[in-house]
C-alpha cells in the first residue's frame, strides 16, 4: 500500500495490497464452524487456471512493442 502512494501507478500496488491483505486475513482466521472455512485448494486451482488461461491469450497476440515493431513502423 506505501509502494501505491509512492509510485507513479494507476492502482495495481494497491489492488495487489488490498487482495494480500484479505488472503492474509482468511488465513488467520482459526475456526472449526464450517461456515467460516474456506477450500483454499480449490480456490488455488481456480486462481492458477486463470492465471494460466491469461498467459497463453497474451502469448498469441501481436508484439506492439519492443525493436522489431519500430523497424517495421519505419520501413512502412
Amino acid at each position: 500500500m506505501i509502494a501505491e502512494a509512492l509510485s507513479p501507478s494507476f492502482g495495481v500496488l494497491g489492488f495487489g495490497g488490498l487482495v494480500a491483505f484479505i488472503l492474509g486475513s482468511v488465513m488467520l482466521m482459526d475456526t472449526t464452524l464450517l461456515a467460516y472455512q474456506i477450500a483454499f485448494p480449490v480456490i488455488s486451482a481456480l486462481l492458477l487456471i486463470v492465471t494460466l488461461k491469461l498467459a497463453f491469450k497474451a502469448r498469441k497476440q501481436a508484439v506492439v512493442s519492443g525493436v522489431q515493431t519500430l523497424t517495421e513502423i519505419s520501413t512502412d
